[in-house]
């Protein structure tokens, strides 16, 4: 009976549908995602594999065009990664540039902050690329939209002096991640002032294991989970 074809077809539960469509689609390439793009204009995922795959192919405008539909369906995915990885890509693509700068600086939010500052500090970015960003970076307004990780490691970059970077462990200890972790590791020297170079320039930071101890958190913090798959 119908009844019993329309059982048979069901999907399992537990099942995501589209989620399948989409893998599929994915493995065919560009095309075939455009089409499930078309059969399915309400599903921000569906946009965030498209702005990937035009990417991928070069096309940055059409990659920014899906991004922008995606969030407008799904605020939720300015965390996405492939999202970030277009951006990132697309920022430093002179036809697309402007318009990245635009999602960066408006809907992607923290994340965009993040992107950004990567931009600035990131060996290999384009120089025209790599100033406009830091001049967004070291803006007044940047603050306000920084995650308290990247809030901490602007004001390590920031710091000037041992009192300065003395008075920021704490905060990186609590928040930091590795991009803190980066700034952090140089103050272990206890070389490198003084007219033959050999003095210690941080000497404040040697009375205690404060900043053994912030860099040691961070370690542990952004350490990648142990697979536990043997323990199962």
């Amino acid at each position: 009976s119908g009844a019993e074809q329309g059982a048979a077809s069901a999907p399992e539960p537990g099942i995501d549908v589209l989620e399948e469509r989409l893998a599929a689609a994915e493995e065919q390439g560009l095309a075939a995602v455009e089409e499930l793009a078309k059969a399915e204009p309400t599903e921000g995922r569906v946009f965030v594999a498209l702005a990937s795959h035009r990417a991928k192919g070069g096309d940055f405008e059409g990659a920014l065009d899906a991004v922008s539909k995606a969030l407008a369906l799904d605020p939720k995915l300015f965390d996405h990664p492939r999202i970030a990885g277009v951006l990132f890509r697309a920022a430093q693509a002179s036809e697309s540039s402007a318009a990245a700068f635009r999602l960066l600086q408006g809907p992607m939010g923290t994340r965009g902050a993040d992107i950004l500052y990567d931009l600035a500090h990131t060996p290999g970015v384009r120089d025209a690329v790599r100033r406009r960003a830091s001049q967004i970076v070291v803006g007044d307004a940047f603050a306000d939209s920084a995650s308290p990780a990247l809030s901490v490691a602007l004001d390590l970059r920031r710091a000037r002096g041992c009192a300065a970077y003395r008075a920021l462990l704490e905060r990186a200890k609590n928040v930091g991640d590795g991009r803190a972790l980066e700034l952090l590791r140089p103050l272990q020297s206890t070389t490198g002032c003084g007219a033959q170079k050999q003095a210690d320039c941080y000497p404040c930071l040697r009375g205690d294991s404060a900043l053994d101890v912030a860099i040691e958190t961070i370690q542990k913090r952004i350490a990648p989970p142990a697979d536990h798959a043997a323990t199962r």
